[in-house]
């Protein structure tokens, strides 16, 4: 069922609920997915934040903007990031704008239908030549999420893209990864990490001082810590003696009662699984600190566009060239059967 959800701050909703999963969509933020709950348990999965102010319009000034940071304060919910995760200069246009924190979608609004079983999200580059929608709708305890992407343009498009949920875990929950043994290390603050620079292995990995250091394990907001990493990155060759073959696409985060949010994926286009684990690591002062976990299935191991073209990683999009992919999460109440 698709209705009018609650009232996010001066924002309107949309609802989407089958009895099992509730999910609500703002689309003048972007299409964001700002709330996921398990109805059998009322677990809400992904973390909660405040509304931004808005203007005469309808949009929020503040999220909209091209040079809008990607801060603590409204990092929360579910976004998408295309064509980049981090700022970058444009690498396919050297004179044109640097491409924007978190991408082009988030904050801003999105043409959001619903078609009586699914919510439809439509986005536009104002800077780039292509057309990217994301189709929601549950079957049961599943939230799927069907992605297309177009190349309107003349020109090859690179791009990247990066799924963005921000997941609300607590102490003890622990992060699953069919298939991974190493990651890739992209940013790293408060772990003892040893002793291969840019690399570790998973779900634990030596420390400096000998003790391995657990990875999957949430902390809580009193370790401040923050570690982004990327797994599937062995597809590449990174690392010698590394033969992997990507990711199969099979990952899940397991809180201490037994509840669980599983996440499957289209590897063949999004390889790559960006994990995002803060215990009050990030953001550095003065923001006060978060505790967020996020699985991100990616189309390349790397946080921006720029280093993804410059390693050959890029995914591209010849002209008129349509790719679709898709994305399901399926919530687990504590002792419901793992079958099916």
């Amino acid at each position: 069922m698709i209705r009018p959800g609650p009232a996010f701050g001066a924002f309107e909703t949309l609802e989407l609920d089958d009895g099992r999963v509730r999910i609500v969509v703002c689309p003048a933020l972007g299409a964001r997915v700002i709330s996921l709950v398990d109805e059998w348990t009322g677990r809400e999965w992904l973390v909660q934040g405040e509304p931004p102010e808005a203007a005469a319009d309808g949009t929020a000034p503040t999220w909209c903007a091209a040079d809008a940071v990607y801060s603590g304060a409204v990092a929360f919910g579910w976004d998408e990031c295309l064509p980049t995760v981090a700022p970058c200069r444009d690498p396919v246009d050297p004179t044109a704008p640097a491409l924007r924190d978190h991408g082009d979608q988030w904050g801003r609004p999105a043409e959001v239908t619903p078609d009586g079983v699914a919510l439809g999200a439509t986005w536009a580059s104002p800077g780039r030549p292509y057309v990217f929608t994301r189709r929601l709708r549950l079957d049961g305890p599943r939230v799927i999420a069907e992605y297309e992407l177009e190349n309107r343009g003349a020109v090859d498009l690179p791009v990247l893209w990066s799924m963005h949920p921000l997941l609300a875990l607590e102490p003890g929950a622990r992060v699953e990864v069919e298939g991974l043994v190493s990651v890739r290390v992209a940013h790293a603050v408060g772990l003892p990490l040893a002793p291969v620079p840019g690399r570790a292995d998973w779900p634990e990995t030596p420390g400096t001082d000998g003790r391995a250091v657990a990875l999957d394990v949430v902390r809580g907001p009193s370790a401040g810590t923050a570690l982004k990493a990327f797994g599937g990155w062995e597809l590449y060759g990174g690392w010698e003696g590394a033969g992997g073959e990507g990711l199969p696409g099979v990952a899940a985060a397991a809180q201490p009662d037994g509840s669980r949010l599983e996440l499957t994926w289209y590897a063949p286009i999004a390889p790559n699984l960006g994990l995002w684990l803060d215990d009050g690591g990030w953001p550095p002062p003065p923001e006060a600190p978060c505790v967020q976990h996020a699985l991100e299935p990616t189309t390349s191991p790397d946080d921006d566009l720029a280093s993804a073209i410059a390693a050959n990683r890029a995914l591209v999009l010849v002209p008129a060239e349509r790719v679709a992919w898709s994305a399901t999460f399926r919530v687990r109440a504590p002792g419901e059967s793992r079958g099916g």
